[in-house]
């Protein structure tokens, strides 16, 4: 996908979606793909506090890629084809599963409104259905 590895391009890609930490880009000349934007935002409490972290979408990027290389070479296949930069990847164009997972020490956010305790020992893995 020679051509594609240039973040600047992005300007020209058509925007599909966006998020808290990522956007879509439709790829040019292929309705099947589309490329995965890294942003190096990070949201708290259920938005009300936005940050930007210098180089978060770079480290995003990497464990994405490296997560799912394995997950690839582990015979369970995903939307995975490529990381092109250190801020975007190439995937196969698919419907997202409305599911996060998020792994807590500190009862923070939406968690508080659903849950008594406030601090653990161990991480907890709190999954939440996405409403959009």
């Amino acid at each position: 996908m020679e051509g594609l590895k240039e973040t600047s391009e992005l300007q020209r890609w058509v925007l599909l979606a966006s998020g808290k930490t990522k956007e879509i880009y439709e790829v040019e000349g292929n309705k099947d793909l589309v490329i995965m934007h890294n942003v190096d935002n990070i949201s708290a409490w259920d938005w009300k506090r936005m940050e930007v972290w210098q180089n978060k979408a770079k480290y995003s990027t990497t464990i994405t890629s490296n997560v799912f290389n394995h997950l690839n070479n582990s015979w369970i296949k995903t939307h995975f084809k490529e990381q092109l930069n250190d801020t975007d990847i190439l995937v196969e164009k698919c419907e997202m599963i409305p599911l996060e997972c998020v792994f807590r020490f500190v009862a923070t956010g939406s968690y508080i409104k659903r849950e008594k305790a406030m601090k653990w020992d161990n991480a907890i893995k709190d999954w939440t259905v996405l409403d959009s």
